[in-house]
Parts: C-alpha cells; sequence; structure tokens
C-alpha cells in the first residue's frame, strides 16, 4: 500500500537543563534500540558528519541523525502548534512546558545513507522519484516505530519535558508519550485526533465540526477526515481510528464509495478526493445511518460480511431485501433466493472470500515485512457494507478510481433487484474496537468536557 512521500519522520524533544549526551552513548542507544528491529549492532555505523553531540548514524538500510541544540531559541513552530491540541488533556500545560524549554534534541529516521533533497537534480532524474523516500505502508510504519523507540530510550537519558511528534504535530508530556509509544501498533501514537470547523456558509445541517486524524497520510497514502455531523466529537474520533486500523490491517483503503459501521444500523460513507498541489489525496467519512443517533436513512439492499480480528471474514448476510415479496416459483427470483442461501452459508462466505481477494485494492501492495509492527488484534471491527448494485455477477471488477460511484438516494425496489438477478459484489466487514481505541475515545471525549 502506497503511502503519502515523506524523506524523513522527526521528533523533536524539549528539554528544562543544558546537558547534552555524549556521541558514544547516543551511539550505544541506538545500536540497543536497532537491534530490536533486527538489526544487528555491527550494523550500525557512526559517520564521520558526527560531532561530541551530533551523532550520524547508517543502521542497515536507514539512517538516524540526533542532533542536540543549546540552547532552544527558535520556538516559533511549538508555540503555532499548541492551539491545535486535542485534547488538551494529553498536556495541559504545553505553553509553560514549551516556555520553560532551553535545549533540544532532534532525532530523524530516513530511508538509505542520504535523502533525495540532497541530491543534485540531475541523479535525482535518474534515480528516480522513489529513490530515498519512505513511500510504502510497510516501511513507513518501520520508520516511524523506529523513531518512536529511539525517542522513548532517549528519555531515559535526558530528562524532558515534552515531546513534539513532528508527523502529526503532537505536544506530548514525557510519560504521555511513553504511554502511546509503547503498544505495539502505536497507532495512538501516530494518529492525532484533530477538530475542525466549517465556515458557517458550508456547513452541514448546521453542524460545523469535523475531525481529520492528522498522520494518517503517513500509514495510508490519505488524509482521513470525518466530516461534520451530529455524532458526538467522540463517536467520530472512534470511528476514525477503527477505520485506519482495520485499514492496516488488511493492508488496503476501503473502496470509495463503500459503507462501513460497526453493525448493519450504522452506515458511514467513503469518499476519495484527489489532493491540491503536494498535499496528500483525502478521504471523507459521512455519517449516512446511526441507530445508537437517531438517524435513519433509506439506503438500497447491502452485502454485510464480519470479519474477525485477523482480517478474515467469518459471516456475512444481505440487508435491505424483503424475502417474503420474492417468489420462489419464479426463476430469476428463485436464483436471487438461492444467492441469499449461498451468503448464508459457510461456502458462501468461502466463495466471497475468494471473490474478495481480486476487489480493488492499491496497486503493488504487498503483505508488511517482518520488520513492521502489526495493529494489535481487536476485540471489534466496524462492518463494512457495499451496495448490491453496482457489479453483476460474472463482469471484472474495475480498478480502483479516483472518484466512486454516486450515492444512491433511494432503496431499490423488488423489480430492480430481478432485473439485475443474480448480482454479485463484494463488500467488506463488522468486529468491536480495539480496547486501546476505545481508551482515547474516552481520553479524547474527558479533554474536551
Amino acid at each position: 500500500m502506497k503511502t503519502h512521500p515523506a524523506e524523513t519522520f522527526d521528533c523533536d524533544v524539549l528539554h528544562c537543563d543544558i546537558a547534552p549526551i555524549p556521541t558514544q552513548a547516543l551511539a550505544e542507544m541506538v545500536a540497543r534500540v536497532c537491534e530490536k528491529f533486527d538489526i544487528p549492532p555491527q550494523a550500525c555505523t557512526l559517520l564521520d558528519p558526527s560531532t561530541e553531540v551530533d551523532g550520524y548514524f547508517l543502521c542497515g538500510d536507514y539512517r538516524v541523525l540526533i542532533t542536540q541544540s543549546d540552547p532552544l531559541i527558535d520556538k516559533t513552530r511549538f508555540n503555532a502548534a499548541i492551539p491545535a491540541q486535542a485534547p488538551n488533556a494529553l498536556l495541559p500545560d504545553a505553553t509553560r512546558m514549551v516556555a520553560e524549554a532551553n535545549a533540544l534534541t532532534s532525532v530523524s529516521v530516513g530511508k538509505g545513507l542520504i535523502g533525495q533533497s540532497m541530491l543534485p537534480d540531475a541523479m535525482q532524474a535518474d534515480l528516480g522519484d522513489e529513490f530515498g523516500v519512505i513511500s510504502q505502508a510497510e516501511e513507513a510504519r518501520f520508520t516511524l516505530s523506529l523513531l518512536a523507540e529511539l525517542v522513548m530510550e532517549l528519555l531515559k537519558l535526558r530528562p524532558a519535558n515534552a515531546v513534539f511528534w513532528c508527523p502529526n504535530s503532537y505536544i506530548l508530556s514525557p510519560t504521555t508519550f511513553s504511554q502511546l509509544a509503547e503498544p505495539k501498533d502505536k497507532l495512538a501514537l501516530f494518529i492525532r485526533p484533530h477538530l475542525f470547523e466549517v465556515h458557517a456558509d458550508k456547513t452541514l445541517d448546521g453542524h460545523s465540526v469535523g475531525v481529520t486524524a492528522s498522520g494518517s497520510q503517513w500509514l495510508l497514502g490519505r488524509m482521513v477526515s470525518f466530516r461534520p455531523s451530529i455524532a458526538p466529537e467522540a463517536f467520530m474520533v472512534a470511528r476514525l481510528l477503527q477505520f485506519v486500523s482495520f485499514c492496516l490491517l488488511r493492508n488496503q483503503l476501503l473502496p470509495d464509495g463503500d459503507v462501513f459501521g460497526k453493525d448493519a444500523n450504522e452506515k458511514i460513507r467513503i469518499h476519495y478526493q484527489n489532493g491540491s498541489g503536494e498535499g496528500p489525496d483525502k478521504i471523507w467519512l459521512e455519517l449516512e445511518k446511526s441507530a445508537e443517533l437517531g438517524i435513519n436513512s433509506v439506503s438500497p439492499p447491502t452485502i454485510v460480511k464480519q470479519y474477525d480480528g485477523t482480517g478474515v471474514m467469518v459471516a456475512q448476510s444481505i440487508d435491505g431485501i424483503d424475502e417474503d415479496s420474492l417468489d420462489p416459483n419464479d426463476p430469476i427470483d428463485a436464483a436471487i433466493l438461492d444467492r441469499l442461501s449461498q451468503l448464508r452459508s459457510p461456502e458462501g462466505a468461502k466463495a466471497s472470500t475468494t471473490l474478495m481477494q481480486t476487489a480493488p485494492q492499491a496497486a503493488s501492495e504487498t503483505a508488511p515485512s517482518a520488520h513492521a509492527t502489526r495493529p494489535e488484534t481487536p476485540a471489534e471491527q466496524p462492518a463494512i457494507m457495499t451496495d448490491v448494485d453496482e457489479t453483476p455477477k460474472g463482469e471484472e471488477v474495475e480498478p480502483l478510481r479516483p472518484f466512486g460511484r454516486a450515492r444512491p438516494s433511494e432503496r431499490m425496489s423488488i423489480e430492480e433487484l430481478r432485473r439485475i438477478g443474480q448480482m454479485h459484489q463484494t463488500a467488506s466487514l463488522p468486529v468491536k474496537a480495539p480496547n486501546f481505541l476505545q481508551k482515547l475515545a474516552g481520553r479524547f471525549k474527558s479533554g474536551q468536557s
């Protein structure tokens, strides 16, 4: 799965004291951390640009740069990030922490010996756009995880009062940073839920607040946001995190135009949007139906597939069809009833799983490498559903496109269903939110109160 390209991932650690760590101690720290990622200590080399307090390392296929700036003078970027922090409960004294900082340690991790921007233009053209650039999901997660582990070790060597996680502009206390970075998948660190407000003239039914999953572009290749809705902020945060988590679990994006939710009574539509300039492409999530929140919309019949925590489909059903209106003596109706029966049978689930593997997915996708950290097994995932009036049985599935089909505005009639007969369409997923996602959503909610 391709991601939005990055030359490096960086993190800044703010200190009150001016007491840099000797480079030799940094070298030992880097070797210890890299060994956890199957990079042997002998593959970690301290390079000539290093000084007594700044270390430039080549560790296998990755480079690590640690610089210590004493004193810290320019705090502009840290102060600019403070108003966007949500929930503030993660570092309520961010303004004071930044003001008290007198020193800075910057940790940077990239791919290869040098980054693309350091090459002459002619050489960049010869080597291609992806040379020295992190642009695949597995290597992005590996690099982010390596960076997080390096920072956690650094915090043990030198006291700090704040950590600025640059990939999503999180400002965190050292304790909170370590708590978010400790889990194997580190999703709570990699994704920062960020509230945004739409201009009054562009509000959706009078609702102007949505949520963006800042940092999702480095994991999925697209910035994922929840459009303003009547849903509580904690609800939108939880669904954003579940969406990102499930896409990572399957190592592919859910298609444009699909819907997902925790069950058939909840539907959230997925919309793709091209990015502008050098910015990432986007995914917008739009709440269409939620029995829990009292939102009930009319939608076409939908195949609902339920997956377990490892991404394997365990059951499927169909929503929105009145079987009593079908005549078993009519050949077409009988075919529809037979298809519904197949969907409910283990054999039908197996057949659909095979078809699902040929469904649209990003080009050149592979399973994450052994070095990449995997998501923690979620106890429950949302249900993914697809309207059944999209791909007739036997028709080749089209590749993923920037923009999907228009949203159906009303329920399909039995006559329309009969016309398309034995249609066969892959959909995708139910299950339960991972505990750590629930905790983060709860923390987000409490931070806004």
